[in-house]
């Protein structure tokens, strides 16, 4: 329960950033709405079946290294781009 709760509120916050960035170009806030929703369970919900998939096969200990490892090695490419 607490998963799907989680799974919906960063969707949602996504969905509200998509959504501001749109709103101005169209004249349907209901219509921006949907259509951020729909996109980003499109993009999501694929990700979320592949990854529990993978869990399935590799340890989890091994994933949260290899996901720190990227976040660490992207935050390095940042700064270094940026000075």
């Amino acid at each position: 329960m607490v998963r799907k709760v989680t799974l919906s509120v960063k969707i949602q916050a996504k969905v509200n950033f998509e959504g501001m960035g749109a709103k101005p170009q169209y004249q349907s806030v209901l219509w921006v709405t949907i259509g951020t929703t729909v996109g980003m369970l499109i993009a999501n919900v694929p990700i979320i079946y592949v990854g529990k998939a993978l869990l399935q096969r590799i340890p989890l200990k091994t994933v949260r290294a290899i996901a720190a490892s990227v976040f660490v090695i992207l935050g390095i490419h940042g700064l270094m781009t940026i000075y």
